[in-house]
């Protein structure tokens, strides 16, 4: 089954600070463990300062909560600073589920950015429920807490 969604958000910080902190390994594992479901973070590879490989779980629930799953999610992110895009490629249990996510910045003015996130991807039929119903909602969620790694920073400018 293919599935597709997407989501946008807005930021209160320059287009670069942005960028930056959603797509370099010095921020990652932060950017992951904004959603409630991750944990187990690690880095698997680091190709440069733009390449790298990771995995992290996701701990998540079906069947109205009865049954809970571990999934381990490889990724291989590739940021490129001159498009201001990133794309994730990601493999769920030897291709059961298969994840493509290009999240792409653009500066709204000097102070907001929009984020934007498409995802596209495959499942086998076991996943399809969960997918479908799960799927989506996790990443808005996600998406939706960005700016708490830059409100520390608003607040500090403001204090100035």
């Amino acid at each position: 089954m293919k599935f597709h969604f997407g989501h946008q958000v807005v930021i209160n910080a320059p287009i670069d600070d942005v960028f930056h902190k959603l797509t370099s390994i010095d921020y990652l594992e932060r950017v992951i463990y904004l959603s409630d479901l991750a944990s187990d973070f690690k880095v698997i590879a680091k190709e440069n300062d733009y390449v790298f490989n990771y995995q992290f779980c996701e701990n998540v629930s079906s069947f109205f909560g009865l049954i809970k799953n571990k999934i381990t999610i490889i990724v291989k992110q590739t940021a490129d600073p001159q498009a201001k895009t990133l794309l994730y490629e990601s493999n769920v249990n030897n291709g059961m589920v298969t994840t493509v996510k290009r999240r792409s910045f653009t500066a709204l003015n000097e102070q907001k950015t929009q984020v934007s996130e498409t995802v596209d991807g495959e499942c086998s039929f076991i996943y399809q429920p969960l997918v479908k119903t799960k799927g989506h909602q996790a990443h808005c969620e996600h998406m939706e807490k960005y700016h708490t790694l830059f409100d520390s920073i608003t607040e500090e400018k403001n204090n100035i």
